[in-house]
């Protein structure tokens, strides 16, 4: 197993018993018994990993995805159901380098970029980038509600809720 992937099962597992905002370095270090020269090698910090972790599947499964509009945001929930307890820690805190604004970052480059290939554009216009804006910050904050109420509706259930609430100008194009 690599280096990142112990990092991950160590804060983990921490977060299994702890905030987020409770666990250091030092713990990740010790339940994972890697170097600190090791983490600071692939991460920043212990946001840098939790971020890592859902970019990792996004990066892998997603971006470079020809699925649909509709299987993309599936397997998105999919994996954040089955990584609850995970997401259900990393989405409650709130701050400089949180997963939440990672999450908006990513998922608005994600965005901007399957708009500009499905419209044969390579630049976007104000309106348009207006357009992306909206529809992703609504996007993830649907997510965080989602997770933060236990995702008491199935992946199923949302990914049909998140995908009628598509603008059309944006549908158009990413479909």
């Amino acid at each position: 197993m690599n280096a990142k992937k112990i990092l991950y099962n160590s804060i983990y597992k921490l977060m299994q018993e702890n905030r987020i905002e409770k666990i250091t370095v030092d713990m990740i270090l010790k339940e994972s018994e890697v170097s600190r020269a090791t983490f600071y090698r692939h991460f920043r910090d212990k946001f840098d990993l939790i971020n890592w972790y859902h970019a990792s599947f996004v990066e892998k499964e997603l971006f470079h995805s020809d699925q649909s509009w509709e299987q993309i945001i599936y397997k998105a929930a999919v994996f954040m159901f089955e990584n609850k307890h995970f997401y259900f820690k990393a989405v409650k805190f709130q701050g400089q380098n949180s997963l939440n604004d990672f999450i908006l970052k990513y998922y608005t480059s994600f965005v901007e970029a399957r708009y500009k290939k499905g419209s044969g554009q390579t630049t976007l216009s104000v309106k348009e980038q207006l357009a992306i804006a909206y529809h992703c910050s609504g996007a993830v904050r649907i997510f965080n509600e989602w997770v933060s109420g236990g995702m008491a509706i199935p992946p199923e259930e949302l990914t049909d809720y998140f995908c009628d609430l598509i603008h059309d100008e944006l549908r158009k194009v990413l479909e």
